[in-house]
């Protein structure tokens, strides 16, 4: 939030240079992320709390309920219409919901890929985000199979680019 707050007038003037957006403009898509940061943490408590549920008559005296457990590392991909938006909502709830994340910002939009690297990219350890910037051949996705010996929740894996 500290960093949203700070540099809100850079990501405002970096929208205005990549895609023409008035300052009134850019800084609502800047409330809609603060609006988030902030539902976030207001019903993160809530959200972590194991959920108790019914348990199988077969099993009592014992108790069953539901926990969150992260999924690891998620790759954003923000788009080019909405960088600022779309790129920061979903690491909100990924960083909320215990994940690392990689941020890739669009290419297309230079100021704002330059503010996620050096004001976001800066803000959180390298260990929490990782904003990779850079033109598409460098910054390919390559998905594949798992293939590896031990589950993953997810069924697709990324793969550093070369």
């Amino acid at each position: 939030m500290a960093a949203v707050t700070t540099y809100y007038d850079e990501a405002c003037a970096a929208l205005g240079k990549d895609l023409g957006r008035s300052y009134t403009e850019a800084s609502s898509e800047m409330e809609v992320v603060k609006g988030e940061i902030e539902t976030q943490l207001a019903n993160l408590k809530q959200w972590m709390a194991p959920e108790p549920k019914a348990t199988h008559m077969l099993l009592t005296p014992g108790s069953t309920e539901l926990r969150r457990d992260p999924f690891g590392v998620v790759l954003v991909i923000a788009p080019f219409n909405y960088p600022v938006n779309l790129g920061m909502v979903p690491l909100i709830g990924a960083l909320a919901a215990g994940n690392t994340v990689v941020l890739k910002p669009s290419e297309q939009t230079a100021a704002c890929e330059k503010w996620f690297v050096e004001r976001l990219g800066k803000a959180l350890p390298t260990n929490i985000l990782r904003v990779v910037a850079g033109e598409v051949p460098r910054t390919t996705v390559r998905s594949r199979p798992f293939q590896d010996s031990l589950p993953s929740p997810c069924p697709m894996q990324y793969t550093a680019p070369r």
